[in-house]
């Protein structure tokens, strides 16, 4: 597994899956934070976005607590995780 932050989307039209692979931190958050925005900047944005966290060998939480206020204040579309990369 890479040390770089790897993102896909599946995107259908009631929502989108973002799969993210490898570390999430100071140095990938950037990249994160401009997915989802550029996602909810759509003319047709999401309802709903699902972070899939299964392949993520690391999170740094504090970096998504800085990155995610925007997105989730501005936009309408709702962000959640993927259930089973949080047990």
């Amino acid at each position: 597994m890479k040390d770089t932050l790897q993102i896909s989307v599946d995107s259908q039209k009631e929502g989108a899956v973002m799969y993210l692979q490898s570390q999430v931190d100071i140095k990938s958050s950037p990249d994160l934070r401009g997915y989802l925005l550029a996602m909810m900047r759509k003319p047709s944005p999401p309802e709903t976005i699902i972070i899939d966290l299964n392949e993520v060998s690391s999170i740094f939480f504090r970096v998504l607590c800085c990155i995610l206020p925007e997105p989730i204040q501005a936009f309408p579309a709702k962000i959640a995780w993927a259930e089973a990369a949080l047990h």
